[in-house]
């Protein structure tokens, strides 16, 4: 590997971005359980799902904002669907790293 991999590497880790090489693996190992799960699964159309897309985000402390995508998916369409979230802390604490949020997404029917 490169002196620049490295050090990408080591600022990652300063940064709390983890480890790349073991994120990779890991998703890596994910996606061909996630794979192997859907092709064993029957189709639900009656159940509503809802989720990120993509399912993982990253940002950097000079961001200034992160927009994230839901997406709602199978069930019935002509129902309002009610979603809650809010921010909890993981390597960054709310108030000093980032703004604490909550509330509700309300996704609509048709």
């Amino acid at each position: 590997k490169s002196r620049a991999f490295y050090r990408i590497q080591a600022t990652r880790m300063m940064t709390g971005a983890g480890n790349i090489l073991k994120k990779h693996a890991a998703e890596q190992a994910k996606r061909s359980t996630s794979l192997h799960e859907v092709q064993l699964e029957e189709p639900e159309d009656f159940i509503s799902k809802v989720y990120f897309d993509p399912c993982s985000y990253q940002c950097l402390e000079n961001c200034g904002a992160v927009l994230l995508t839901v997406v709602r998916k199978g069930g019935d369409v002509s129902k309002t669907v009610y979603v809650d979230y809010k921010t909890e802390d993981g390597s960054a604490n709310a108030g000093a790293d980032y703004e604490f949020t909550e509330g509700t997404i309300v996704l609509k029917s048709g």
